[in-house]
């Protein structure tokens, strides 16, 4: 079924995220700098922030009928993302109304505990309501795909 080919593919795509990891780690390790990727909140983390995106991108393209469209909006939600969710600079560095659309995205927090876990040596204990945010948001854009793949099923 679909539900299942969605699902494992993502899943799929997700374990073969360790792969980069490993190999950034491996570099890192190499070149004698001080990030710990392999730190279990940074990998969950990257694990959910891919299956959130994955499920949204998945969504977005059963919606618009696996179309152009449906590229053209995941290109424009991932344009909207990185420009919103300050990736680059510090939420401070913007206008108070870009910080608070930064607040809303995700892949801002995402990004904060990623950093913060790898590079800083942080506890993850930290950032356990902001994980538990992330999980949340998971599950809503897993249902999110669900519901989509029903109403593909029902429209064809």
């Amino acid at each position: 079924s679909l539900d299942e080919v969605v699902a494992a593919k993502i899943g799929y795509f997700a374990l073969l995220m360790l792969v980069p990891i490993l190999a950034f780690h491996a570099a890192a390790a190499y070149l004698g700098y001080a990030v710990d990727l392999f730190a279990p909140g940074a990998v969950l983390v990257f694990l959910l922030t891919f299956v959130y995106l994955s499920a949204i991108s998945a969504s977005v393209m059963i919606l618009t009928g696996f179309g152009t469209l449906g590229r053209f909006v995941n290109v424009a939600i991932l344009f909207a993302a990185l420009t919103f969710s300050s990736l680059v600079y510090p939420v401070g560095f913007f206008s108070p109304v870009r910080r608070e659309i930064a607040r809303a995205v995700p892949l801002h927090y995402s990004m904060i505990v990623a950093r913060s876990v790898t590079l800083k040596d942080v506890d993850v204990g930290l950032f356990l309501d902001w994980i538990g945010w992330l999980v949340a948001v998971t599950l809503a854009t897993g249902l999110l795909l669900k519901l989509s793949i029903e109403r593909y099923k029902r429209r064809t």
